[in-house]
């Protein structure tokens, strides 16, 4: 296996490639975080195959979101890495230094040595685990957190936030752009937005509708039908 390390910033990320061993095969280069960039980067990853890469990212700012949703989409192995893994790694660098470059090599060593959870929806697995979209919410967290207190039950509740963090990111990052070019979904979240809630719950709504979505097109093996 390769292992690709990228460092997310605002305008420019970094990335390098590191053997199983350790050994730097491609010294840390910068892209732009925009479609060019993302290019760029697929072509230095050109002479790999895809499933021997893994690539990995610290879970940060929503700087990375586009990044990761396109190379998702090209179906690479994508890992979104604990900033506290990459912390006692740098820790652990003799010359205790910190730039975009170094953490580029520091992301790709941790990926080595620290267990990883892909960004994919093979999160989910085998859909036949769950009887119930309710099911699959719930595994994702995206089901609502229970509020109540004698005879009040709260009309608005957060998401649980209980189930797999690297999934609910998946279907929020996916609900975002379904919403951006789907009428239904759109007019779904203007509603939710009409009712007073704020973008991010509003999104929420939309990734749990596009949860009930996803599990009839795995569950009944059907394709997604834009009207």
């Amino acid at each position: 296996m390769y292992y690709v390390g990228i460092d997310i910033a605002k305008l420019n990320h970094f990335a390098s490639v590191v053997s199983a061993d350790g050994e730097v095969l491609i010294k840390p280069f910068k892209f732009t975080n925009d479609n060019d960039g993302f290019c760029k980067l697929l072509s230095v990853l050109a002479s790999y195959e895809r499933g021997s890469l893994i690539i990995g990212l610290e879970s940060t700012a929503h700087y990375a979101d586009n990044l990761v949703e396109f190379l998702v989409s090209k179906r690479y192995q994508v890992c979104v890495i604990n900033p506290i893994q990459t912390s006692t790694m740098r820790k652990n660098n003799i010359r205790k230094t910190k730039t975009d470059k170094v953490d580029t090599l520091v992301i790709a060593r941790t990926l080595i040595t620290q267990p990883h959870r892909f960004f994919s929806l093979g999160e989910i697995g085998d859909i036949h685990r769950f009887s119930k979209p309710c099911q699959l919410l719930a595994f994702a967290g995206l089901d609502p957190s229970v509020y109540q207190s004698g005879n009040f039950n709260a009309s608005h509740t957060r998401m649980s936030k209980r189930g797999s963090r690297v999934l609910r990111y998946a279907l929020i990052n996916a609900a975002h752009n379904v919403v951006k070019n789907n009428a239904t979904f759109k007019a779904y979240y203007d509603t939710k937005m009409a009712e007073g809630r704020t973008h991010y719950n509003a999104l929420g709504h939309c990734a749990g509708k596009l949860v009930r979505v996803i599990f009839k097109m795995l569950s009944d093996d059907v394709t997604f039908n834009l009207e």
